[in-house]
């Protein structure tokens, strides 16, 4: 009994673990098609926010 619903388990999770990465790359594939790149954005908002902080460094010099 015990070996049955160990392995039920591990199937269940192998189970879980494929449908969320069908999720995931899904996901991905929709925000490359609205033409969002996630990380892209991301690197974008760190310069402008270190763009930002170097010219107020600059201003009260």
């Amino acid at each position: 009994m015990l070996k049955k619903s160990q392995k039920d388990y591990r199937a269940w999770i192998k189970e879980a673990k494929r449908l969320f990465r069908e999720f995931v790359h899904n996901l991905e594939l929709k925000c490359r098609r609205d033409g969002k790149n996630l990380e892209k954005l991301e690197l974008i908002r760190t310069y402008a926010v270190e763009q930002k902080t170097s010219s107020m460094k600059h201003q009260t010099v």
